[in-house]
């Protein structure tokens, strides 16, 4: 009911005076609204005095930390700004001033039950509401956006920085401190940059494991939560295995070092640490649209194929274990034409162990195979037979079939990449509201507003351009509607049609039973005329006798 309810609710639009000295504005090229939070439902000269004013002639620069205590926007008086600012602007487009219909809709409460609402249902156009919309957007552009662009940079720099101390720190420590200091002592320059922005991390994490309650609950709230802590995690182990590492080469063995024979252990836990950390550096790619929806594609296409790679698994499973069976059971060689007078034969490969069958099936799937080692298997009759089952199967069905799962969950993020964009842009604002102090979230009235004032440009290229913008999946989600519409009235004329011929069958005993009861009355009559008839002859021999 409550979604029904946010989903249906419109703006409303505002008091004349509220947009009074603003009935013009220069919009930016791209820019659908203006939105901004005020303190009263219908505050005079508002656009004039927050638009024109500041945007126009005095940019306010964007709070620059968290800590939120001088962030509020100072505005001048109604009478101070008609006396000191200029005349209302006369360029630009027409514009429409509206008001989110919700006292206190930019509390973190009212957008953190919309998402929980999304989560479950696995439908996010509920975002894609007027009211959410501009909560949203009024939420990323007041605060939000600053913070995510700063950390964002921040991220890159750590993540940077711990790939140099991960892959080039150890061919440096294998230099001689005594031959070639510099070298040598250039593999400690990233540890400084990766510690102190390892710990900045740690710092925003630790707050939002506070405000949830437990560590568990942090991992099982989110993916990209979850990534973070293996992140820094596996950051620790890398670092502080190096430079254990380190220390033992240095006062065990002595100089020199050597990248194989000192490092393995930190080498490892690397090359296990710098996929998850780069691929968590997807996160901060989600807060800008054309990569964010790329982003929220990956993501929906690799959950919608979750049971397709079960089905996958298990029948890789089975060929790959009858292989090894097969070859296991056989020579394991297969011979090759003589060279001269030796006899050449070669051993087959990727059979010598289940886990390397399984990684052999694999390559089968991608088509590396050599049907010449089917004469080291016991029975390379039935080993064809297997392979040729195996590749129509895995190759021809279940391929086809992937393509065919990724395809239509691409049309379906498609057809609402608006919507999970802004599910992306939710997601990112409540982690940053979370850390916030409750005390913060109440006073702050410049990102906590009790009423959000929203400008729409009048023109065709402002609200109506990106109502008419255009996606790759339109045609498919025409399709899909026409055939969903179809699918509904063929179902309708069928339940039509066993109506009538229920009806029908109803008249047609009806008729029978009418029928019967004719026939009824009719033999009731023939009686009757038959009992006339015997009279009327009784009485003529009465008469006939007297």
């Amino acid at each position: 009911m409550a979604a029904r309810f946010i989903g249906g609710l419109e703006l409303v639009r505002a008091y004349k005076f509220v947009q009074r000295d603003c009935e013009k504005f220069p919009v930016p090229s791209g820019k659908a609204r203006f939105v901004r939070g005020s303190t009263e439902r219908a505050p005079p000269h508002f656009w004039y005095e927050r638009l024109y004013l500041t945007e126009a002639t005095q940019p306010e620069p964007k709070p620059r930390d968290i800590s939120l205590r001088s962030t509020t926007k100072k505005v001048m008086p109604v009478g101070a700004a008609e006396a000191a600012a200029p005349a209302a602007p006369q360029d630009g487009v027409p514009v429409e001033a509206f008001l989110v219909p919700l006292r206190g809709i930019a509390d973190f409460k009212f957008l953190q039950t919309a998402v929980e609402t999304c989560e479950k249902m696995r439908n996010y156009d509920l975002l894609q509401s007027p009211t959410l919309d501009c909560l949203i957007q009024f939420k990323w552009e007041a605060f939000v956006s600053g913070l995510f662009f700063r950390d964002a940079m921040l991220f890159f720099l750590l993540i940077v920085a711990f790939s140099a101390q991960a892959v080039l720190s150890p061919e440096s420590f294998t230099r001689d401190p005594a031959v070639d200091p510099v070298l040598f002592y250039l593999g400690f320059v990233p540890l400084p940059f990766v510690a102190g922005l390892w710990l900045w991390f740690l710092r925003h994490e630790l707050r939002t494991v506070g405000m949830r309650g437990s560590l568990w609950a942090h991992v099982c709230g989110d993916l990209w939560d979850a990534l973070d802590v293996v992140t820094l995690g596996g950051m620790l182990a890398v670092v502080v295995t190096q430079l254990a590492e380190l220390a033992i080469g240095i006062y065990g063995r002595g100089a020199p070092l050597s990248v194989a024979e000192d490092f393995p252990a930190s080498s490892i836990l690397a090359a296990l640490a710098l996929p998850v950390a780069w691929f968590t550096s997807l996160f901060f790619m989600l807060g800008y649209e054309q990569s964010g929806k790329l982003i929220r594609m990956v993501l929906e296409i690799s959950y919608g194929i979750r049971w397709f790679l079960i089905v996958l698994l298990a029948t890789l499973s089975g060929f790959a274990f009858s292989f090894y069976a097969l070859y296991q059971a056989g020579t394991g060689t297969v011979e090759l034409p003589e060279v001269g007078p030796y006899e050449v034969s070669d051993g087959v490969f990727g059979y010598d162990s289940p886990y390397s069958a399984m990684l052999t099936g694999f390559g089968l799937m991608l088509g590396d195979f050599d049907m010449q080692e089917f004469g080291g298997s016991v029975n390379p009759s039935l080993t064809a037979a297997l392979f040729v089952l195996f590749m129509v199967l895995v190759n021809i069905v279940y391929l086809n079939l992937l393509i065919a799962i990724m395809g239509d969950t691409f049309d379906e993020v498609q057809e609402s990449a608006k919507a999970q964009y802004l599910y992306s842009l939710a997601k990112i604002i409540l982690e940053y509201e979370e850390v916030l102090p409750p005390d913060v979230r109440s006073k702050n009235t410049q990102w906590f507003p009790e009423y959000l004032q929203v400008l729409v440009p009048q023109s065709a290229g402002g609200a109506r351009a990106a109502a008419e913008e255009e996606w790759p999946g339109r045609m498919q989600a025409l399709s899909r509607r026409m055939r969903d519409v179809v699918k509904e009235e063929v179902g309708n004329a069928n339940q039509d049609v066993r109506a009538v011929r229920e009806e029908v069958n109803d008249i047609k005993g009806d008729v029978a039973q009418v029928k019967s009861d004719v026939a009824a009355l009719s033999s009731k009559l023939d009686k009757l005329l038959e009992l006339f008839a015997d009279d009327a002859a009784k009485k003529k021999n009465r008469k006939k006798k007297s």
